[in-house]
């Protein structure tokens, strides 16, 4: 694949992308994080993410009070594979403090 769509003219980025994440890692960014991962298109490098993977919807009991009801759950195609509850590991486990020096070094020792 050249690339994701026709009109697109730039050329496919084929360098290694590094992604920092760490617990605080949530919603669409722990969705970004585990689709690049699992099409091997990225390095994360930091602490596990949030493990919030099912979706809510938000009904409302009274004028007071508001349920939060999963929804739906996302997979990767053809898995029963979430990351729900255990969030997106990581390839580099390393403390958040140290997840962009760590990533630096790997970039410094495959250049």
């Amino acid at each position: 694949m050249s690339s994701t769509v026709s009109w697109l003219l730039e050329k496919r980025y084929l360098k290694p992308l590094y992604l920092l994440v760490d617990k605080g890692t949530a919603s669409a960014a722990e969705v970004f994080a585990y689709a690049l991962k699992h099409q091997n298109r990225c390095i994360i490098v930091g602490e596990p993410t949030s493990g919030g993977a099912y979706v809510n919807a938000y009904f409302p009991v009274n004028e007071e009070f508001i349920v939060a009801i999963s929804t739906a759950a996302p997979f990767l195609p053809g898995t029963t594979e979430s990351w729900e509850g255990k969030g997106v590991q990581p390839h580099h486990e390393v403390e958040k403090e140290k997840a962009l020096n760590n990533a630096i070094d790997f970039i410094k020792a495959h250049n």
